[in-house]
């Protein structure tokens, strides 16, 4: 009895020293730390070679190697070298990455980075867990090249394989299991999942559940809208953003267990929830590229008191790692102020895609599904690069602009725009769109921003639809529309411009559809949060909190009607 007594007193003991020091294994209330990076979108320095002839925009010093969605793909592999840097040092136990590895699928740059996990799993301990994405396997890498090329990297440790997609479970240690879901196909439709994957996937919930495990749950493909109506549902109509029949699939997925699902390719920060008629919560977190601004990762920490989430951005990168040709200012610009060169990437990626679109309008329609034969797409051939060269008009008014600028445009209507320092409508936009991929944006109707770009919009399209009076009215003739080109923008322009009651109506309406955007409203927040733990129901509102959110939609509506008549 003496000596049960002691054995008991010394796993009490190890167990009150594990409980201080975070043993695995031992972990305090059920613990994981995992750090979440989704599209890093890697190209190797020496894949890239010297941007020293690169001149994608000419006339901009510190963005004329720019590229497509403002990644910053020439400093990818030193922005991915200084997260494993910080990966390293952290307490995390592992990285998951939802897809999107390398840009577009090179070869070359999927054994490099592969090269990079290794020595960091080696040199750290801490395991790596890859998804794959739309961009992994679309060059000269196979699907099956990619599992063998990151073999080590979750497919290996793999308790469970789907047998027609690169689908599989892992165990995380402590009381977890992965689930990590691969979602593109390369084919038609972007994104689907097979009969025969969701009932793998329904039997790996089940399987979970049988041995105690929660399921963390990885793909690349979203599963929730992260916009609030109508955009959301525009952004599925014009893109492949998400699984095909997500709707359907998240409440199954929620009810099945998956309570928290880590998704990429959209590039912003967010967090959206669902809940299932069962009233289980499923929650989509999608975490913006690494090589995009901000260039956060996400810190998780799953416990049993809650799910803790915390957003970190890459602020310094080693330019030693960076391809040749870089310029003094370039230099410069990211050893001072890494944050403010990735931000204003954004806005120079924003010119430039609008550039290339009106150098080739083919592109364009192809982007926006339009029948390329119909009368509506030779107007676009035409209006695209009327639209950049408004665009690129200055916002105010100098000596030298004679009429051509976006302030005395807006003059010539009996308009004023806000003061503010944007020079020009690219700087303007890219403010904006960097604002909604950094998570918990904030820019409401009444801020200078929000109006400063409503009035460069409008003043553009209408610039842009003043040269092309012939061809709009031959287009508008083709609908057999009973107006003339210049009746509809003598009638736009009361609607657009003048501080008429029929403007302040279309304001009243129109801009709560682009705060869907600019302003993230929705509960929970995208960045610091702590979210509930694996096995709360969601909670119904009671009669007062119903009442509470009654009288914050009517609130809502007054302060919005007070926005537009004092500001529109």
């Amino acid at each position: 009895m003496k000596k049960i007594g002691i054995f008991i007193l010394i796993v009490f003991l190890l167990g009150q020293i594990s409980y201080m020091s975070g043993i695995p294994g031992f972990a305090a209330n059920d613990e994981l730390r995992v750090i979440v990076a989704p599209d890093l979108h890697f190209e190797s320095a020496a894949y890239s070679g010297s941007i020293e002839n690169v001149n994608n925009l000419p006339g901009s010093e510190l963005y004329n190697h720019v590229r497509y969605n403002g990644q910053l793909l020439f400093e990818s592999e030193a922005i991915i070298r200084s997260f494993l840097e910080k990966a390293a040092a952290s307490d995390a136990e592992c990285i998951l990455v939802p897809g999107d590895l390398v840009n577009d699928g090179i070869k070359s740059c999927h054994l490099e980075l592969a090269a990079l996990f290794k020595s960091f799993e080696h040199q750290t301990g801490k395991q790596i867990y890859v998804s794959v994405g739309n961009h992994d396997c679309s060059s000269n890498t196979t699907m099956q090249e990619f599992e063998s090329i990151y073999n080590e990297f979750g497919f290996s440790q793999a308790l469970s394989r789907d047998e027609i997609t690169l689908s599989y479970t892992a165990d995380l240690g402590g009381g977890y299991r992965l689930l990590s879901v691969s979602s593109a196909t390369y084919e038609e439709k972007a994104s689907v999942i097979e009969p025969s994957t969701l009932q793998w996937i329904k039997e790996q919930c089940e399987a979970a559940k049988a041995d105690g495990k929660k399921i963390v749950a990885i793909t690349h493909y979203g599963l929730l809208q992260h916009a609030g109506f109508p955009v959301g549902d525009l952004i599925d109509i014009a893109a492949d953003a998400r699984i095909d029949n997500a709707d359907e699939y998240s409440g199954l997925f929620a009810d099945w267990g998956i309570k928290y699902i880590f998704t990429g390719h959209i590039h912003v920060n967010d967090i959206s929830k669902a809940v299932s008629a069962n009233k289980n919560e499923i929650y989509d977190i999608v975490t913006s590229a690494l090589v995009g601004f901000p260039c956060t990762y996400r810190f998780v920490t799953f416990s049993g008191s809650g799910v803790e989430f915390k957003a970190h951005n890459i602020d310094i990168i080693d330019t030693s790692h960076l391809p040749g040709g870089f310029s003094a200012a370039k230099l410069s610009k990211i050893t001072g102020d890494f944050q403010g060169y990735a931000r204003g990437m954004v806005g120079a990626s924003i010119q430039f895609m609008l550039r290339n679109f009106a150098q080739n309008p083919e592109t364009a329609l192809s982007f926006l599904k339009i029948d390329k034969n119909g009368t509506a797409a030779n107007l676009i051939r035409l209006l695209i690069p009327s639209l950049y060269e408004a665009a690129c008009l200055p916002v105010y008014k100098t000596a030298e602009t004679s009429g051509a600028s976006f302030e005395e445009i807006a003059e010539s209507y009996g308009n004023t725009l806000p003061e503010s320092d944007y020079e020009t409508f690219f700087e303007l936009a890219g403010y904006i769109v960097s604002s909604a991929m950094a998570g918990d944006e904030n820019i409401p109707a009444q801020s200078v921003e929000f109006r400063l770009f409503w009035e460069c919009i409008k003043i553009a399209l209408v610039s842009s639809l003043d040269s092309l009076e012939e061809e709009v009215d031959e287009f508008l003739s083709s609908k057999s529309l009973p107006f003339t080109y210049t009746e509809l923008k003598d009638f736009g322009s009361k609607l657009a411009f003048r501080k008429s009651v029929v403007s302040k109506l279309m304001a009243f309406f129109v801009l709560p559809v682009i705060e869907k955007v600019t302003v993230d409203d929705k509960n929970p927040q995208d960045l610091n949060v702590v979210l509930p733990a694996y096995g709360e129901k969601a909670v119904t509102l009671s009669f007062s909190q119903l009442l509470l959110k009654i009288f914050g939609f009517i609130r809502e509506f007054f302060e919005r009607l007070y926005t537009v008549i004092l500001y529109y």
